[in-house]
């Protein structure tokens, strides 16, 4: 279940991690996987992972291929996919490891390991989270997801402990989907047990079938509310503390939102709170604003009293704000009404008491039968099925048009679902999601975050029909909607989870805004696309991380459906990425503030669009395609290399002056490169490798540590030989791989060298070099032939036979 080939991430560069089953089933060819990084955390974490989620979906039957260990017994398979003809693999891997992008393990703590080491060897079962999804809640910080075998998976920031992991991964932000089923060890409950959760800010809560409630996480505020505020680690039990009220109290419903939670009876008569009372949205008598850190009745006698046979049949909240529902179809809110997200006519900016939302309106006779809320609006879905919003509008978060941009009192959302009937909502912080019945999805609200995943980043005023070309190339249909502050996810009823929108790694408690970092310059791409693994492997996607470990994804599909099952080769630069078909065509999309997408404009794009083929490029089938920084290269099936984007530094290898090129230019073919025919590039932020057919290395751009491969020279724009006179006389090169501030090549013989800066060289030596040295595998024996080279930023990986 090992890689044949992978890609080490970069510090400052979006790079693609692409994966090819190194043994596949007789019933299908090997096919790619592309993971595309845009943040400055290093994911090379996924490969452990991806190791053994290749080998899972090496086949087309998702449910057979599944791993187990832990209940099923360690080392257990069910119709284990592995080809018998597989043979075992070493990965071996040097460098710097500061940020702990090395896979050694949680107990080694080195920072840089100068000469090469063994890869830990960690199998990671691959979810299954493709059927049978009974809950998922996601937070702008973290997901989970619990299946109906009770497996939970989680991702994200964990910085307190809102992942319920085993004790050595505890507090380490999660890279990758894992299962946490063993972070409840030292508890008297495991996830069988688990009936509902709910999270908010850095912090989850579980219910368990005997009504235990646990928190895990962040308590600063008393998010726990077990009366302290001190945080949690690992799953705290929180409703057996001495003298709380959730002592005997049976717990029906539960919501969390920023920093507070909500929690109902079976009766349907007591609601209590905890957490974050800033704004009065934890509801308590005497409008105290205070936080509780231990759980407090909100003040809801008079609406049940008033109405002897009325009950609380649903909770919601959304950042500071919170709403019930009672069986008479009625609701009420408090908290936070800065634009009259309660809907109660009024708009003030903290209010504790609860107040009925206003239903002489457009709700005058219907009955509410769901509330969500974002930041400062609120959507309520009336038992009918149709739609009404309040609160601010002026990013399109009310779906009532560009005129009106703030209600204190419901409003009917009419246009393209005016006579449809909605069953499901969900809403982030300023956009919303709605499904018909038909199946239909339908989006409004603020699109600069990439949420609506309409292909563009531009606001939507008013529900607009959005079809995920996912779904019509796989014949899926959308089962549910959820969403978090800037992000979207789908669940459909192939039991793929598609997801759209930012990868922000924010900041908590604060509500106006969230830090993004994502990897384009004008918002995170847009198009819907597999979060966690499509069905099959001939589903071509990317996979985003988030600076905290959130997964985020793009389709790409953004051709067409014809097109899009061609793709068979895709990279990523800092803030782009590029698309290679079967027909030799290339497509691009995301920043192009340099003109990196070679299509003759500098206008960034969300979904792929063909590089100019009137340039250099006319006439021209492409075979490889290599990006970084802010530049792209292109290699042509006659051997020829062209070069778009940033050139300030001599990266595009051309003869001309120019600091960008926003068309494809060829890079010069004179000197070094006269008569030479290009087999494979590969570049950096700041420089470019070429391999010639005859096996020779030539380099261009600019390098101080010695990426270049000559001595002497840091800058050239146009291509020189790598130095050949030492340790590579005689020899032939067959792979090349360049890195932030080093260079890998590999020889037909199978063994590796390098160039550039010191600790990255693989050698022990302490100093740069700006000629080829001999990578040090002492580790694996002399007679051990390398199969693939990965240079990251500040890394290297290699693959044994």
């Amino acid at each position: 279940s090992l890689p044949r080939h992978f890609t080490a991430t970069s510090m400052n560069s979006s790079f693609v991690l692409t994966f090819n089953p190194l043994c596949t089933s007789s019933s299908s060819s090997p096919s790619y996987i592309h993971f595309l990084s845009n943040t400055k955390i290093f994911c090379i974490f996924l490969l452990l992972s991806a190791f053994h989620f290749i080998a899972a979906y090496s086949g087309d039957e998702r449910s057979s291929m599944m791993m187990r260990n832990g209940r099923d017994g360690a080392g257990k398979s069910e119709k284990a996919s592995i080809h018998p003809r597989c043979s075992t693999a070493t990965t071996l891997l040097f460098g710097w490891n500061e940020r702990r992008q090395l896979p050694v393990g949680t107990a080694v703590n080195q920072e840089i390991f100068a000469t090469p080491i063994v890869a830990f060897q960690s199998r990671i079962e691959k979810p299954d989270l493709l059927t049978n999804n009974i809950k998922l809640i996601a937070t702008d910080r973290h997901t989970l997801i619990l299946t109906k075998n009770n497996t939970l998976w989680a991702y994200g920031n964990n910085e307190f402990g809102s992942i319920p992991v085993q004790d050595a991964a505890q507090e380490q932000d999660q890279f990758f989907p894992m299962n946490v089923n063993k972070g409840f060890l030292h508890t008297t409950h495991d996830t069988s047990d688990i009936v509902d959760m709910t999270a908010g800010n850095k912090f989850t809560l579980f219910r368990m079938r005997d009504g235990a409630l646990y928190c895990s996480g962040v308590n600063k505020a008393g998010q726990c509310g077990d009366t302290t505020d001190l945080h949690r680690t690992t799953p705290h039990r929180i409703d057996n503390v001495s003298g709380s009220l959730l002592n005997n109290f049976n717990v029906s419903r539960m919501v969390s939102c920023v920093g507070h939670t909500l929690v109902l009876d079976t009766e349907g008569r007591l609601v209590l709170s905890w957490g974050y009372g800033e704004y009065g949205q934890l509801g308590r008598e005497h409008d105290d604003l205070s936080n509780a850190f231990s759980p407090a009745r909100v003040n809801t006698t008079f609406i049940t009293n008033a109405n002897p046979g009325r009950r609380i049949v649903d909770l919601a909240c959304g950042v500071a704000q919170s709403f019930l529902i009672t069986s008479d179809g009625l609701a009420w809110g408090w908290g936070l009404n800065s634009k009259g997200q309660l809907g109660n006519l009024e708009q003030e900016q903290k209010n504790p008491t609860l107040s009925k939302m206003y239903w002489d309106g457009d709700l005058k006779g219907k009955k509410a039968q769901k509330i969500v809320s974002g930041f400062e609006h609120t959507l309520v879905l009336s038992s009918d099925g149709k739609l009404y919003s309040v609160g601010n509008g002026e990013g399109g978060e009310l779906g009532l048009g560009a005129s009106i941009t703030q209600l204190n009192e419901p409003k009917q959302i009419g246009g393209a679902i005016q006579h449809t009937v909605i069953t499901q909502i969900a809403c982030g912080d300023y956009h919303n999601l709605i499904l018909s019945s038909e199946g239909n999805l339908y989006v409004f609200g603020q699109g600069t975050q990439g949420a609506l995943a309409t292909g563009s980043f531009t606001d939507v005023f008013d529900p607009m029909l959005v079809t995920p070309l996912f779904l019509t190339a796989n014949n899926d249909t959308i089962q549910q909607v959820f969403a978090s502050a800037y992000t979207s996810l789908l669940l459909t009823s192939h039991g793929d989870i598609l997801t759209s929108g930012s990868n922000s790694d924010g900041d908590l408690g604060d509500m106006h805004s969230l830090h993004r970092r994502s990897g384009f310059s004008n918002g995170p791409t847009v198009s819907m696309g597999a979060l966690i693994m499509p069905r099959s492997l001939n589903r071509l996607f990317s996979l985003s991380i988030g600076a905290e470990g959130q997964c985020f994804s793009v389709k790409t599909e953004g051709i067409s459906k014809t097109l899009s099952s061609q793709y068979h080769t895709m990279v990523g630069g800092f803030a782009h990425a590029l698309l290679l078909n079967r027909d030799g065509k290339c497509f691009g999309y995301g920043s192009n503030q340099y003109g990196q997408l070679g299509d003759g404009t500098r206008n960034s794009v969300a979904t792929p669009k063909e590089v100019s083929t009137d340039s250099a490029l006319k006439g021209k089938r492409l075979i490889q395609v290599a990006a970084a920084g802010f530049f792209s290269l292109f290699l042509s099936s006659d051997g020829q290399v062209f070069c778009t984007g940033q050139a300030h530094m001599g990266q595009c290898g051309d003869s001309e002056t120019s600091q960008i090129h926003i068309n494809p230019v060829a890079v010069y073919t004179g000197g070094a490169l006269k008569d030479k025919v290009i087999s494979q590039v590969a570049c950096d932020e700041s420089y470019s490798l070429a391999l010639s057919a005859d096996g020779q290395v030539f380099s261009w751009g600019t390098s101080s540590t010695g990426a270049l491969g000559v001595q002497g020279v840091s800058e050239t724009r146009l291509p020189v030989a790598v130095d050949a006179s030492g340790v590579l006389k005689g020899k032939r090169i067959k792979s090349i791989s360049a890195g932030g501030t080093h260079s890998l090549i590999l020889s037909t013989e199978g063994k590796v060298y390098s160039f550039g800066a010191a600790n990255q060289l693989g050698t022990g030596q302490s100093s740069n070099s700006f000629v080829p040295v001999m990578v040090d595998l002492s580790v694996v024996g002399p007679d051990v032939e390398i199969q693939v080279i990965s240079s990251g930023y500040e890394h290297s990986l290699m693959l044994t036979q």
